[in-house]
């Protein structure tokens, strides 16, 4: 059966932006210039792409990818080869079908092309990450911290190893150690929904609850409703503090994002019981 390669409007966005980035950045003379060279290809360009999110455009977005599919790379390495950008063919093939692996959810094959890519580049942060993504979601937490870890030793400002690094530790009950690649992503970017959430998480985790309130408001400020839950957090914490006025608006503004959520029964029942009377 065919493959239908018709470009929907987010794929010919990214098509139309991969073709104005390749035209800028790669001028007939500075290709040839590049080829020239011993690589045959430019890393500088490489860890671009990997900075705008386009080498783990296939990762699921809860891990820092870009939760989308493996035919979302397809325009991008099309407008490589129209453009002829000076990029690693093996290195290309290695993403490629790594994306595709992890696509398909063939996690041990992903593991095993991505350990590849770092073995012949170990400064290639975009595939640490990527590895200690495919590890965090294996639930392997040891080799995911080790992954982000090596990311981070070739890129120190990597704002999703640093997350992420901060979410595994969080998940192997190293609460303290979290906190600092936590801060350090929200010094590489304040705006950071994600870094504000997990370090709120933290500062719960060491009850800390007066520090663990400005990064959940923040990371609320920042993404309403990707953070939604950041008012289940704050509702817990005013409640077990006694303010539950306050953890019944929590819960209030939390349904008013999320109308689904499973457990709605419970959070109604509570905001009834504690909301202030008029």
């Amino acid at each position: 059966m065919a493959i239908d390669l018709t470009l929907d409007d987010h794929q010919v966005m990214l098509q139309r932006s991969a073709h104005e980035l390749f035209r800028k950045r790669y001028p007939s003379d500075v290709v040839r210039a590049i080829e020239a060279g011993g690589l045959g290809y430019s890393p500088e360009g490489w860890q671009e792409l990997a900075g705008l999110g386009w080498l783990g455009i296939c990762f699921p977005e809860r891990y820092g990818g870009g939760g989308g599919r493996f035919l979302d790379l397809y325009p991008i390495y099309e407008e490589c080869l129209r453009l002829e950008m000076p990029v690693s063919i093996g290195l290309s093939a290695l993403y490629q079908r790594a994306s595709h692996e992890i696509d398909s959810k063939n996690f041990t094959q992903a593991i095993a092309t991505l350990r590849s890519v770092v073995e012949a580049d170990p400064k290639d942060y975009p595939a640490w990450t990527n590895l200690g993504m495919v590890y965090f979601i294996e639930k392997d937490l040891e080799q995911a911290e080790t992954s982000y870890t090596s990311a981070i030793q070739a890129k120190p400002d990597h704002v999703a190893a640093l997350v992420n690094l901060g979410r595994v530790r969080l998940a192997r009950k190293n609460n303290e150690g979290a906190v600092e690649p936590l801060e350090a992503a929200l010094k590489a970017d304040p705006k950071s929904a994600t870094a504000n959430y997990f370090l709120g998480e933290a500062y719960l985790a060491l009850k800390k609850g007066s520090k663990a309130v400005g990064y959940l408001n923040e990371a609320l400020k920042l993404d309403p409703v990707g953070m939604a839950d950041a008012h289940l957090r704050l509702a817990a914490l005013y409640n077990l503090a006694g303010y539950k006025d306050r953890a019944a608006a929590e819960y209030e503004m939390f349904l008013q994002k999320k109308p689904d959520y499973p457990d709605k029964k419970k959070l109604t029942d509570y905001i009834e019981a504690n909301k202030p009377k008029p």
